[in-house]
């Protein structure tokens, strides 16, 4: 079954207590060899306009212990920006 989440939709999905032991247990998980990740994957426009450029992410992971696995896609616009002699790269 695919269950579809939006940000607002998760912040009281769990009690905090809750989701520290998942994250826990999948660490503990993926320290084991049972648990699996991929790399953090971004795809960048090759343009850029508005001194920014676009991008799309995915972020994917499998816990057997809870017979689960999920897919993070998200896209934003992201800028970088100097300070102080310091290059900041906000996103938006």
């Amino acid at each position: 079954m695919v269950l579809v989440l939006k940000n607002d939709q998760m912040e009281n999905l769990l009690p905090m207590s809750e989701e520290i032991d998942a994250i826990e247990q999948a660490f503990r998980e993926l320290g084991q060899g049972k648990a699996m990740n991929a790399p953090r994957a971004w795809l960048r426009t090759p343009w850029k306009e508005e001194g920014g450029q676009h991008y799309f992410n995915n972020i994917m992971g499998l816990v057997p212990g809870v017979k689960s696995m999920a897919l993070r896609i998200d896209s934003s616009f992201s800028k970088e920006v100097q300070v102080a002699g310091v290059t900041l790269f906000l996103l938006f």
